[in-house]
């Protein structure tokens, strides 16, 4: 079994949010990976264009989070930020409530199974140890937080 942590760790990045708007949301994160040299900024472009494209129709379900995602073929291997906002963000959510955790995926193009299983993992890990678990983290807590669920399920 994968971990996301380590995913995380080794290809992501964790940011405390200034942005207020899920589209400047997920190009505040998609910068700060650039920075962070897991991105290239040559692809930036593309990259945003295909979240953005993605994103019209809302990636936040309910519960505070949000988990904006897509394959390209700038992306070599599986990359998951998360974004942290202690006010939320306006996110256009299912159940009308802003959106406190943004988990952006990114996977290579040809990445199907395993980006469903992190997808897909992702979700079952918010929702089995509780949905407010992660929201009292900050950018210095949630990975152990992350670690603490997976070694729980």
């Amino acid at each position: 079994m994968f971990s996301l942590s380590k995913i995380i760790k080794e290809n992501g990045v964790v940011i405390d949010l200034r942005a207020n708007d899920r589209f400047k949301v997920i190009k505040e994160i998609v910068l700060e990976l650039s920075k962070a040299q897991k991105i290239d900024k040559d692809d930036i472009p593309g990259l945003m264009r295909d979240l953005i494209d993605k994103e019209r129709v809302s990636s936040a379900e309910r519960y505070g989070y949000a988990f904006p995602h897509t394959k390209h073929p700038c992306i070599t291997k599986l990359i998951i930020a998360i974004g942290l906002s202690k006010t939320g963000i306006d996110w256009d959510s299912k159940d009308g409530k802003p959106v406190n955790i943004v988990f952006l995926c990114l996977a290579p193009a040809d990445a199907i199974g395993s980006f469903l299983n992190v997808m897909s993992r992702l979700s079952y890990l918010i929702k089995s140890s509780g949905f407010d678990t992660f929201k009292k983290c900050n950018s210095n807590t949630i990975l152990k937080a992350i670690e603490r669920a997976e070694r729980e399920i």
